[in-house]
């Protein structure tokens, strides 16, 4: 019995830095970019559940392999129950977002909570993500708030903006526009587009520092050249209300439109308000209706407000048009962890995304 203790101690011994080889080899691979052998390597340590999480990570991403969710989420959750912090994480993300696997906030609850519980800052972020996000009203702010603190404590940079958000629009804390700036400032001071982009719209308008409109606009525009859709709408803000040039409305114009088609509801509507007033374009209240029905249906309460409002007013001038209610497709936004050089690891908004059905109101008007 002895003997045969000895050898599988041996066996154990010869086995144990082969995987441990196999796993470092393969992150070194993966950092020189050779996407392909870094997956050779997980791929000879599959029980392994650092090696797990990193197999499915590359079916998630396209790495060596053609993109699959449904596979990547199988491999996460093998490397989470395996007790791999990274696996809870992503698995975690996988059962809110639907990613590979049916919706199911229990689920992430429980696997964000075991990363959580071991410091992961970036478990922590997400359990708050959730309960301001994604969990059926009404939503415990407070909940959310929490998570956010013990995130941003961790260091973990979607959590100032998510904290300078809650303190800017009064959920669950009393609006407190220097609050908000204190966060935005200190997520852009870590390079996150977010926060660059909300600390340009706080400058811009005075809210919670001194106005300074130029420092407003320099911000914006570096969040908008990095992607995102706020400063790209707040750009059309500066144009339209702002800006005195005479060509400034249509520039305006131009920055809501690649904003809407983006799918921002918050373009959709200002483009609903830019017909319905004639900024920089000819007063045409059909237009507007047909951008404040894309708002609605991407979920704006102002623009169901409106749309109701401009079909009335329609409906009186031309008897003859009629709504129709089509099936089309709501951009749901997801979450997608990025990590480079110049910007560190964050959390950014998924362009793709996904996507679900919802009711969209459509008005003939017969010539």
């Amino acid at each position: 019995m002895k003997i045969q203790a000895l050898v599988i101690a041996s066996i154990l011994s010869l086995v144990a830095p082969m995987v441990h080889a196999d796993y470092n080899t393969g992150v070194k691979a993966l950092k020189a970019g050779d996407h392909q052998r870094s997956l050779a390597f997980f791929q000879q340590c599959p029980d392994e559940p650092r090696c797990q999480n990193q197999i499915g990570l590359a079916f998630e991403n396209g790495r060596a392999v053609p993109s699959d969710l449904k596979e990547a989420a199988r491999w996460f959750k093998m490397a989470a129950d395996g007790g791999d912090t990274e696996g809870q994480l992503r698995i975690g993300i996988a059962f809110i977002d639907a990613k590979g696997v049916q919706r199911d906030l229990g689920e992430a609850k429980r696997y964000l909570t075991m990363a959580a519980d071991k410091g992961n800052g970036d478990a922590m972020w997400n359990m708050g993500f959730m309960i301001e996000k994604r969990s059926p009203p009404p939503v415990d702010y407070e909940a959310a708030y929490q998570w956010y603190r013990k995130a941003a404590d961790k260091g973990q940079v979607n959590a100032l903006d998510s904290l300078g958000n809650m303190y800017k629009y009064g959920r669950g804390r009393d609006v407190d526009l220097k609050e908000a700036f204190k966060y935005f400032k200190l997520g852009a001071a870590k390079n996150f587009t977010h926060s660059i982009a909300n600390l340009g719209w706080a400058h811009m308008n005075g809210q919670g520092t001194k106005l300074n409109v130029k420092e407003g606009l320099r911000l914006t525009r570096i969040a908008h050249d990095r992607g995102s859709l706020a400063a790209t709408n707040n750009l059309g803000y500066y144009y339209s209300r702002i800006d005195k040039d005479p060509d400034a409305k249509r520039r305006a114009i131009e920055f809501f439109t690649i904003a809407a088609n983006k799918g921002s509801s918050v373009a959709q509507y200002n483009l609903g308000i830019s017909y319905e007033e004639g900024l920089g374009v000819q007063i045409d209240l059909v237009e507007a209706r047909r951008w404040y029905a894309m708002a609605a249906a991407n979920g704006d309460k102002d623009a169901a407000i409106k749309l109701s409002e401009a079909t009335s007013v329609i409906r009186k001038k031309k008897p003859e048009c009629y709504e129709q209610i089509n099936q089309v497709q709501r951009h749901i936004p997801t979450t997608t962890y990025v990590c480079d050089t110049l910007y560190g690891c964050r959390f950014e908004e998924n362009p793709l995304g996904s996507f679900e059905m919802v009711e969209e109101s459509v008005l003939f008007c017969p010539r």
